[in-house]
């Protein structure tokens, strides 16, 4: 989750998109992360190699936490996602969430990451740490 510097109108917004109301803090919806970005420096540790995709510099994890059953990285995501959608009654009752695939990027000053695309995929997203 993220948020933006623009000086929008989050009701306007929030509205537009179809959403019930707009989320007070998205700091609230993650609540502590710290666990998280332990869990990710550790993966980082163990392979500190990485993937090579569409970062330039930083480290990219495997692409296959989504399919690891106890992993913090699936089970902050996956809970994340599933408490917003009820909250704002963005999906039809019995729609459920399946990942194919799931990985960390950690990138420091002057890294970043090519635009590309997500063959397959009804919906990317980021989640900000």
């Amino acid at each position: 989750l993220s948020g933006t510097s623009f000086n929008i109108d989050r009701i306007f917004t929030t509205k537009k998109l179809g959403f019930k109301k707009p989320t007070n803090n998205s700091i609230d919806t993650v609540a502590d992360r710290d666990f998280v970005i332990d869990f990710l420096y550790a993966e980082k540790e163990s392979n500190p190699t990485g993937l090579n995709h569409s970062n330039c510099g930083g480290w990219h994890s495997r692409a296959l936490y989504h399919l690891d059953d106890n992993n913090i990285l699936k089970t902050i995501v996956s809970d994340t996602l599933n408490k917003y959608f009820a909250t704002n009654v963005i999906f039809k009752e019995g729609v459920v969430l399946r990942f194919t695939a799931l990985w960390a990027m950690i990138n420091n000053k002057g890294h970043y990451n090519t635009s590309h695309v997500h063959p397959g995929s009804d919906h990317a997203g980021v989640f900000w740490v």
